[in-house]
């Protein structure tokens, strides 16, 4: 029973120093600088209506339901419009439409819209 009692006292005194001890081989100084990876742009996804449009910006403002919070996305050249399964132009879209948008955040923290969809 102190045998068993000894071997728990002394792995629970090496688990308590051993972070404490650099490993051997291995030193900070030595290490290769990590080079951040490319962050992956990350699509998501907003349905509600239409409630401002303002094309000399191209931006469309949508707003979820009741108590969601309104987005405000941009419309690019690659945004692909379609008003009830019909390819459509910017010029198109109505105040008041329900919409499907998917977009994107750029790295300026900005909302560029790749689909919408009025349903």
């Amino acid at each position: 029973m102190t045998l068993r009692l000894f071997y728990i006292a002394v792995v629970l005194a090496m688990m308590t120093l051993l972070p404490f001890f650099p490993t051997s081989g291995f030193s900070v100084e030595e290490a290769e600088p990590t080079v951040a990876a490319p962050k992956r742009k990350e699509r998501e996804e907003v349905r509600g209506k239409i409630i401002k449009i303002d094309p000399a910006a191209k931006r469309v403002r949508i707003v979820p339901g009741i108590f969601g919070r309104d987005k405000e996305v941009r419309i690019s050249t690659r945004t692909e419009i379609t008003v009830h399964g019909r390819r459509a132009a910017f010029s198109e879209l109505r105040t008041g439409d329900k919409v499907r948008v998917v977009y994107v955040h750029s790295e300026t923290k900005e909302k560029t819209a790749e689909v919408i969809e009025v349903v």
